[in-house]
């Protein structure tokens, strides 16, 4: 399976995901070549740019939904 199709397959899921209500975070393995650290900001944008999310939800994902997940809801200011 190539990269292309890959790509379309994760696309699919994550919509798919989302119909669900599943949350989503931002986040993966970096420290590695192809993903070195500091590039985790870019995924943001590939939430945007890929998953059709808009980018106050795809910001979200990146900040309060993983501290949801981890127990550690924001509070309300």
């Amino acid at each position: 399976m190539g990269l292309p199709r890959k790509l379309e397959f994760t696309i699919a899921t994550y919509q798919e995901m989302r119909k669900r209500g599943m949350r989503v975070v931002v986040g993966g393995d970096y420290g590695f070549t192809v993903t070195p650290m500091g590039q985790n900001a870019r995924d943001i944008g590939h939430f945007v740019k890929f998953f059709r999310l808009h980018p106050a939800e795809a910001l979200k994902c990146a900040t309060s939904v993983g501290g949801d997940l981890m127990g550690t809801k924001a509070s309300s200011a």
